[in-house]
C-alpha cells in the first residue's frame, strides 16, 4: 500500500527533529554542573588561590582597585567579607555567604574561603549555562517544547508542497483519461512549480496538434464526400442497359459507397473526437433499435429501456451493430433490450476468440474478409466502442448458443430526475 508523499516528508523532519533534539539533550546532561560534581572547574579553583594571595588587606580605592583587576583578569564574579559576614567589596553581583567551599549559584560554579586574616572571599564564574533564566533549571523540558513547536509547523510545511504535487498528479490524470483541456495550477517559483509549467506547456502543444489533425480530418472527409456524390451519380446516368457494362458500373458504385461509408465513418470519429457527446437526453433504447431494425429486417425484443446520452451517436452505435450483423448474420439478426443495455445477436460463422477483441481496433478486418468484399471499412465496430466508452458503458464480443455472434453492449440506466 503506497503511503501519501506529505507524510514521508513529513517523518523525514521528524526523525531529523528527533536526532538533533537527542544530540542536542546528550550534550545539554553532559555540559550542564551537578550539585554532587567533584570536579570543580580549574579556573575557579585557581581563581581563590590567586585572590588570597594577590588581594590586599588595606581597604579603601587600592582593595577595589586590585579587586576589580583580579575579577577581570580571571573573569570571575568576586566578593569579599569581613569576619562577621559584613559585605566589604565586591566586583558582579554579591554572591552569598556560608562556610567554605564549594556551592552554585544560580548553577554558577563558585567556592567560598576565609583568608588568613579572617576575612571571607567567594568567586563564581561568571557565565551561566545559555537560555532565559526560567529554563535553566529546565533544558530538556525546553528541547521538548521546542521540537513540539517544529513538528508542529513542519507539518503544514510538507502538506504544502505535496498539495502541488497532487493537483498537478490529478491535471495529469484527467488530461491522460482524454480531457486534453485539463492544466495543473502553477503556484510559486521553485522545483513543483516549473513541473507543473512544464507540463502545462507540453499538454497545450500536443491539444494543439491534436485539434488541427482533427479539423483537417474534417476537413477532408467533408470535401470527400461531394465529388463522391457526384461519381456515384455520373456512373449510374452511364448505365445503358448492356449486362457487361452494367456489371462494371455496379462495381464501381459499391466502391464508390465503400468509400462513401468510410469517408462517413471518418465524419464520425472526427466529429466525437472534436466535440465529444452532444447534449444528452433521455433515449428510448427499444424505440431505437426498433426505428433501425426496420431497414434490415432484423427482429427485435425485449421491454423498454431508457438511457440518457447523444440521441445521434447512439443511434449511430445501433446502426453499426445492426448493418454489421446484417452482413454476416445469414438473414437472421435479433436485437434484444436487457438490463444492462441490448444485445445484437446473428446466426453468421461467428468470430474466433482470438479475434473478439482484435475487431474493436480501427481497420481490422478477421482472417477470410477482403477489404470491400462485405462492404465494411474496419472502423464500425471501432465507433461503436467509442461510443458506448463515451457514454460510460462498454461492449464486448461473445459466441451465440447454436451458432454466431453476440454483441452485448452496456449502458448506464438513465436516473430519475430528482433521485438523490
Amino acid at each position: 500500500m503506497s503511503r501519501p508523499l506529505y507524510l514521508t516528508i513529513y517523518a523525514g523532519f521528524l526523525a531529523i527533529l528527533v536526532a538533533a533534539l537527542v544530540v542536542a539533550g546528550a550534550v545539554i546532561t553532559l555540559r550542564v554542573p551537578r550539585e554532587d560534581d567533584d570536579a570543580l572547574p580549574e579556573q575557579v579553583r585557581a581563581g581563590v588561590e590567586l585572590v588570597a594571595e594577590r588581594l590586599p588587606t588595606t581597604r579603601g580605592e587600592v582593595l577595589d582597585r586590585d579587586l576589580r583587576r583580579l575579577s577581570h583578569r580571571l573573569d570571575l564574579d568576586v566578593t569579599l567579607r569581613d569576619r562577621g559576614g559584613r559585605l566589604i567589596a565586591t566586583e558582579g553581583p554579591p554572591l552569598p555567604d556560608g562556610p567554605d567551599g564549594r556551592f552554585r549559584d544560580h548553577h554558577r560554579a563558585g567556592m567560598r574561603l576565609q583568608l588568613e586574616d579572617g576575612r571571607r572571599v567567594a568567586i563564581a564564574s561568571r557565565h551561566g549555562p545559555p537560555g532565559p533564566p526560567g529554563w535553566r533549571g529546565r533544558p530538556l523540558l525546553f528541547l521538548a517544547l521546542v521540537g513540539g513547536a517544529i513538528g508542529v509547523g513542519a507539518y503544514p510545511l510538507a502538506r504544502g508542497i505535496t498539495r502541488r504535487l497532487e493537483a498537478t498528479r490529478d491535471a495529469v490524470a484527467a488530461w491522460g483519461q482524454g480531457d486534453l483541456d485539463a492544466r495543473a495550477p502553477v503556484e510559486g517559483s521553485d522545483e513543483v512549480a516549473a513541473v507543473a509549467a512544464a507540463f502545462n506547456d507540453a499538454a497545450a502543444r500536443v491539444a494543439a496538434t491534436v485539434a488541427s489533425q482533427r479539423r483537417t480530418l474534417a476537413s477532408v472527409s467533408h470535401e470527400l464526400r461531394s465529388p463522391l456524390a457526384r461519381v456515384r451519380l455520373a456512373l449510374e446516368l452511364l448505365d445503358d442497359g448492356s449486362g457487361r457494362r452494367a456489371d462494371v458500373l455496379a462495381g464501381a458504385v459499391r466502391d464508390v459507397e465503400e468509400l462513401d461509408a468510410t469517408v462517413g465513418d471518418l465524419l464520425e470519429v472526427g466529429r466525437l473526437q472534436a466535440q465529444g457527446l452532444g447534449a444528452r437526453v433521455a433515449v428510448d433504447l427499444r424505440a431505437l433499435l426498433a426505428e433501425e431494425a426496420a431497414h434490415t429486417g432484423a427482429r427485435v425484443e425485449g421491454p423498454a429501456r431508457e438511457v440518457e446520452g447523444d440521441p445521434g451517436l447512439l443511434r449511430r452505435l445501433v446502426r453499426n451493430l445492426l448493418e454489421n450483423a446484417a452482413r454476416h448474420g445469414g438473414g437472421e439478426v435479433e436485437a434484444r433490450t436487457t438490463a444492462e443495455g441490448f444485445e445484437v445477436a446473428d446466426r453468421g460463422p461467428g468470430v474466433r476468440p482470438e479475434d473478439r477483441e482484435l475487431i474493436f481496433e480501427p481497420f481490422h478486418r478477421p482472417a477470410g474478409h477482403s477489404e470491400g468484399a462485405d462492404g465494411g471499412v474496419g472502423l464500425g465496430l471501432w465507433l461503436v466502442r467509442e461510443i458506448a466508452t463515451r457514454h460510460g458503458g462498454s461492449v464486448r464480443c461473445e459466441a451465440r448458443e447454436g451458432g454466431g455472434a453476440r454483441f452485448v453492449v452496456r449502458l448506464p440506466r438513465r436516473e430519475p430526475r430528482g433521485a438523490v
